[in-house]
């Protein structure tokens, strides 16, 4: 069984998707309309940075899905498709319309409302804690006040996210306990937290403006690490998921359980099969991102 994978925040580089606008013709009205639809200089942004400009999450999130889409859109119009579909945070969203749960406009004008709330939210500030189990780090945040574990990336890495004073004292202490790495990140806010119930809460009144459909496979939210084909509860999901944490080891547990052998992650970057390779074995995971990828991919 296969399953498509679409990164998230972080993956972002300079550059990204200017192959694909380049060879081919037809998916150039795809890369303007994240324009249109944000009222910012997407594309031109992704092809030529600056890379400052691209990191700021209001550009990062349209950019990422564009690229995305763009990717899937080349590789099922050549028959090439997935039972299963997930995506790392910003990333749910490629994943849901790849699944046909919205259309690919609804879900621009989506993750362009979400990235924009986002960017309003400048509370706090997210740090990478490597090495430690994650219980432990769990237990660290739980004794911290304003800080909570964001993202379950992979047995042994874990960001957490909250106050600046809090993200510094959680960091030392895992640090103390034996952490390999305790890395502060280059991020605006703190999310996946109840920092962000303000832009949640409206970010729930945007997404109720919008129809959502029966996926054509499986879908699986980051807010529960597993499966739903439940429009209504795949939208609840996505309200919930800017205060909640991802859950992307249950994730990848949750797609081999399901029978996945193969994985392919569909955007920028490699971040998601890194992550899906560490503890997994006898499942396959290929980045697909640049023409040359998708070449190889399709023939």
């Amino acid at each position: 069984m296969r399953a498509f994978l679409f990164p998230g925040q972080g993956s972002q580089y300079v550059g990204m998707g200017a192959d694909i606008y380049e060879a081919h013709e037809s998916l150039r009205p795809h890369f303007h309309l994240a324009d249109e639809v944000s009222g910012l200089e997407v594309a031109k942004t992704m092809f030529e940075g600056p890379e400052e400009i691209l990191k700021q999450t209001q550009i990062t999130q349209p950019a990422l899905y564009t690229h995305s889409i763009a990717v899937y859109k080349i590789v099922s119009e050549e028959g090439f498709d997935a039972e299963v579909f997930a995506g790392h945070s910003l990333g749910e969203f490629s994943a849901l319309a790849a699944a046909g749960v919205f259309s690919v406009e609804d879900g621009l004008k989506l993750v362009s409302k979400r990235g924009a709330l986002m960017a309003q939210a400048k509370e706090g500030t997210m740090a990478a804690i490597i090495g430690l189990a994650d219980d432990a780090v769990i237990s660290i945040c739980d004794g911290i006040a304003d800080v909570w574990p964001a993202n379950f990336n992979s047995p042994g890495q874990v960001v957490i996210s909250g106050s600046p004073e809090g993200i510094e004292r959680a960091m030392t202490i895992a640090n103390e306990q034996g952490a390999k790495r305790a890395l502060p990140l280059a991020v605006s806010g703190a999310f996946h937290t109840p920092f962000m119930e303000k832009a949640a809460d409206e970010f729930r009144a945007y997404l109720d403006q919008f129809e959502f459909h029966k996926p054509k496979g499986t879908v699986i939210p980051n807010v529960t690490g597993e499966p739903t084909d439940d429009p209504s509860k795949i939208k609840e999901m996505l309200a919930r998921q800017l205060t909640s944490s991802v859950l992307w080891t249950k994730t990848i547990r949750t797609l081999v359980s399901l029978g996945v052998t193969e994985l392919y992650e569909l955007g920028s970057g490699k971040v998601l099969c890194g992550l899906a390779r560490r503890g997994l074995s006898g499942v396959t995971c290929a980045s697909v991102g640049t023409i040359d990828e998708i070449n190889a991919l399709i023939g």
